[in-house]
């Protein structure tokens, strides 16, 4: 019976505390980390691809698109996007476009 308001007693407090979206800065930082990890999956001449990604809440990636690279690279640059973690914000989800350089 005391459950129930307490967990939401913890929401409440939990949502005031967190920024409403993450900061440019931080998903600069987290994005920009993960670019220098995708250089890797580049094969040949260097290309941008375009990744579209939804980050839920927690800070984790619910869903990503890559485009303007091979099949092969556009999955090696999903992998890489799939480890990113943003801080943690208030609204439900984030949605983010990323350009990969990959010299």
């Amino acid at each position: 019976a005391y459950v129930i308001p307490v967990v939401r007693l913890f929401r409440r407090v939990l949502f005031r505390s967190l920024p409403r979206r993450p900061t440019r800065l931080a998903g600069v930082r987290a994005l920009s980390r993960a670019a220098d990890t995708a250089a890797a999956c580049r094969e040949g001449d260097s290309l941008t691809a375009w990744a579209h990604i939804t980050f839920r809440g927690s800070g984790a990636p619910a869903g990503l698109r890559v485009e303007g690279a091979p099949a092969d690279v556009s999955a090696c640059i999903a992998r890489t996007i799939r480890r990113v973690r943003l801080p943690p914000f208030a609204e439900q989800t984030f949605r983010v476009t990323y350009p990969f350089v990959l010299r």
